[in-house]
C-alpha cells in the first residue's frame, strides 16, 4: 500500500519490476525473489545481500542480529535487516529482506538465503 495525498494505493506491477531490476543491477550480488502468484506482478519474498555486505559479514561474523521493526514500506511487506557488529561497535547491515508475513515459513526462507 502506498500513501499518496491521503489515498492508499497498491504498488503497480511496474513498481515491482523496477524494484527487482534495480536489485539485479550488480551480478555479483545475491538476490532471491519469489513472486505472489495470486497478484499480477506482486512480490512475496525478496532477499538481497551485496558483495560488500557479504565481505562485511565475513569480517564481523561473531554477532548477527535480525531487526524486523521497520515494517512500513510501499510494498506493504515487513522489512527484515540482518545486522552484525564490528570490532569498533558499529552496526553493519549484511542483508535485507522483504517478507509477506512474519511467520516461520518466511523467516525460514530468508534464513536459507543468508546461509
Amino acid at each position: 500500500m502506498i500513501q499518496n495525498a491521503g489515498r492508499t494505493e497498491e504498488p503497480s506491477s511496474d513498481d515491482t519490476i523496477n524494484f527487482v531490476r534495480l536489485l539485479k543491477k550488480y551480478r555479483e550480488d545475491h538476490l532471491f525473489v519469489e513472486y505472489d502468484k495470486s497478484k499480477k506482478g506482486g512480490i512475496d519474498t525478496v532477499f538481497y545481500s551485496s558483495l560488500r555486505m557479504k565481505e562485511t559479514y565475513l569480517r564481523n561474523n561473531d554477532i548477527l542480529f535480525i531487526n524486523k521493526r521497520l515494517a512500513a514500506n510501499r510494498f506493504g511487506k515487513s522489512l527484515v535487516l540482518f545486522l552484525t557488529v564490528s570490532s569498533t561497535g558499529r552496526s553493519n547491515v549484511v542483508a535485507v529482506a522483504l517478507i509477506e508475513q512474519e511467520d516461520h515459513k518466511y523467516f525460514k526462507k530468508i534464513a536459507e538465503q543468508f546461509v
